[in-house]
């Protein structure tokens, strides 16, 4: 990966992985938590995860969901937490809800998310999402993904939200 973002100007940096193969979720946590060997968290007394910046001023808080139903309980526990979870990548091929109806339910929770959907069939997935979602804050990337492209797009994505709801 060429480029690697500061990420210590962020209040939130939570990334949920929404995906029902296990193996994807190991190498998005690998992309966005360059890092890991130093991972440091801890909880405050108000329940929120505390991140040590100085030792992983470029990784992001990854989440994991197996399901759009998992997603959606993680959201809720994470907003109990005032710690809410700013963009997510979603397969949209799963058992249960699909990644349309992950989307479309998280949105109902939380309008503020952001999204990036990850599929084979990018043409078809846009068609799809626009005629079920609308204009959905979100972006489609066909598989497979380099990944100085899913890093950007935390990046980007988390940053857009904190400077929108980061005070919130």
């Amino acid at each position: 990966m060429k480029s690697l973002h500061d990420l210590t100007s962020l209040r939130y940096r939570n990334v949920l992985i929404i995906d029902d193969e296990p193996a994807i979720h190991q190498m998005f946590s690998t992309c966005l938590q360059p890092d890991s060997d130093q991972e440091e968290t801890s909880l405050s007394t108000a329940g929120e995860q505390m991140v040590d910046i100085k030792k992983r001023i470029y990784n992001f808080i990854v989440h994991s969901a197996l399901s759009g139903e998992e997603a959606l309980e993680l959201c809720k526990t994470q907003r109990k937490y005032n710690a809410p979870i700013q963009m997510a990548f979603v397969d949209m091929r799963m058992k249960g809800w699909n990644g349309v109806e992950t989307i479309k339910q998280l949105l109902d929770f939380d309008h503020r998310m952001n999204f990036v959907i990850m599929t084979g069939f990018p043409d078809d997935t846009r068609d799809k999402v626009e005629e079920h979602l609308g204009a959905a804050p979100l972006q489609i990337f066909a598989k497979p993904t380099n990944l100085e492209q899913i890093y950007d797009a935390a990046y980007s994505l988390t940053s857009r939200w904190n400077r929108l709801h980061g005070d919130n």
